[in-house]
């Protein structure tokens, strides 16, 4: 009867442990779910610099995001092979197989216009010419003028690199892929999509817009005409996932040194009157 006692005992302890374990990833898929953005900063990026040549990356840890799980982010300080312009980085955003996933990737204040990819196996989609990291790495001396101008402080260079996730959904292969089947959704939290909501009402009566580019000297010594810079995305005038788009030394299509290039990105359908300045 005590031996019957001790192993009723120890499989209640069992049960108890798995129903904890069960909340337990409940409870970080929920998190996950919720989680819409990554950054991963990379301190010491000048002495990275000079030991890590082109076409070699830096990984961030494997995250979860949106229900998606084993997200990753690839980063070339120096650039990837491919990368065509001087002094430009590579980033690359890596997903399982059969994800469907809008995104905007970023390096500092820099970003790129959203993209939509489709991963048919585990792979990294992103762009080989990002941007100028010099133009991004944050000097700590910046945000401390006064304490860095006492000699025993170090110096410290960062840069951060992130993603800003849109939207997600799953893409499943039957067979040998023959077949797909898609699984689309709302694969943002509630919360998220009210708070969205709230901010079109909110800046309904918003007319004007400034978007403030830093280091604009260096950006324009830099990037080739053609070469473009993206606001992060915004809401005005009721109007949801807006953002700037903004040629420095002009698009392709400009002829004339010294002019600039400017646009305004809205959602598919949107009819809009503005002033760009």
């Amino acid at each position: 009867m005590a031996e019957n006692d001790w192993k009723y005992r120890i499989n209640q302890l069992g049960a108890h442990i798995a129903d904890i374990e069960q909340k337990h990833m409940a409870e970080m898929r929920r998190q996950d779910r919720e989680i819409q953005a990554l950054k991963d900063r990379i301190d010491g990026i000048r002495e990275q610099l000079k030991v890590c040549p082109k076409n070699v990356s830096i990984w961030s840890p494997e995250f979860s995001a949106c229900g998606i799980r084993n997200m990753q982010l690839e980063f070339f300080p120096q650039g990837r092979e491919t990368a065509t312009l001087d002094g430009f980085c590579s980033v690359f955003f890596w997903c399982p197989e059969g994800t469907n996933i809008k995104y905007q990737l970023f390096v500092g204040n820099h970003y790129r216009a959203p993209d939509e990819d489709t991963y048919d196996s585990r792979m990294g989609h992103g762009h080989s010419n990002f941007c100028l990291l010099d133009a991004e790495i944050d000097h700590a001396a910046d945000r401390l003028k006064s304490i860095a101008r006492v000699p025993s402080i170090v110096a410290d260079f960062s840069v951060t690199v992130g993603v800003d996730i849109i939207d997600v959904s799953r893409v499943y292969e039957m067979g040998r892929g023959e077949i797909k089947a898609s699984r689309r959704g709302p694969t943002r939290p509630s919360w998220v999509l009210v708070r969205r909501e709230v901010l079109v009402v909110e800046n309904r009566d918003v007319s004007l817009v400034e978007w403030k580019i830093s280091k604009i000297s260096r950006r324009l010594a830099a990037a080739p005409r053609g070469a473009s810079l993206y606001s992060p995305i915004f809401t005005a005038a009721g109007i949801h996932d807006m953002l700037l788009e903004f040629y420095p030394n002009g698009n392709a299509n400009t002829k004339k040194d010294g002019y600039c290039s400017l646009y305004l990105r809205c959602p598919e359908g949107t009819q809009i009157v503005v002033t760009l300045i």
